[in-house]
């Protein structure tokens, strides 16, 4: 596993980052389209969160929210696993125009 911050942050800039390097400016940024404002969940933190109350505190979810709030999670990890792969090809072509000297 390759952690992509320090990469982007070291070699890569864009103004649609608007000065943060999260994954939730840098996606949309460098693959257009592919973002996490559409999503139930939009947020690692929430997400976590949520994901901690399903599996540790059943309890505070009530039954009839189970099901939605297990898609809205499955949804976010598919997100985030999609953008990354998208993230490292369009990483990939970035180095190889670069490396080429090409635009």
């Amino acid at each position: 596993m390759v952690d992509l911050l320090p990469l982007v942050r070291n070699h890569v800039y864009h103004p649609g980052f608007a000065g943060s390097f999260s994954i939730k400016k840098v996606l949309p940024a460098l693959v257009p389209g592919l973002g996490y404002d559409d999503l139930a969940i939009a947020d690692g933190a929430v997400a976590s969160a949520r994901l901690q109350a399903l599996l540790l505190d059943e309890a505070s979810v009530p039954p009839a929210e189970r099901e939605p709030l297990r898609r809205a999670l499955l949804a976010y990890c598919e997100r985030d696993t999609l953008g990354m792969v998208r993230l490292v090809e369009r990483l990939r072509a970035l180095a190889g125009t670069a490396a080429t000297g090409s635009r």
